[in-house]
């Protein structure tokens, strides 16, 4: 943790803001958007395709859009967020400005704070 007035001359510094997902139940989950700093546009995709894995609920899946009956309309499909999904992702030192995360300041400062991983 910085304070933005340091993290500034950090090199290839990239700030995201943060973002709160509702958890039902139980209180909201603090997240980095990504999204924002354009991160997508710099990653390199180094995973073979079959990482992707689906186990066993994709055949299911298609099986039930293709017999559908399309007198009830079309097939809609919900995307879900697993909350307590975990990725691995390698970084070098370097690039850890890369995804930074601005968050408010102390109670006592007005200057805010970047985050790091």
């Amino acid at each position: 943790m910085l304070p933005n007035l340091r993290a500034k001359r950090l090199k290839g510094l990239h700030l995201s803001p943060p973002g709160v997902v509702p958890q039902h139940e139980r209180c909201p989950r603090l997240i980095a958007d990504l999204t924002w700093a354009d991160i997508n546009e710099h990653t390199i995709n180094v995973a073979p395709k079959e990482a992707m894995q689906f186990g066993r609920g994709l055949q299911p899946i298609i099986n039930s859009s293709v017999q559908a009956n399309p007198r009830h309309g079309p097939v809609y499909l919900l995307k879900v967020d697993l909350s307590d999904g975990f990725y691995q992702v390698v970084l070098q030192l370097c690039d850890s400005a890369k995804l930074a995360l601005v968050l408010p300041p102390l109670a006592n400062s007005t200057e805010p704070l970047v985050a790091l991983p």
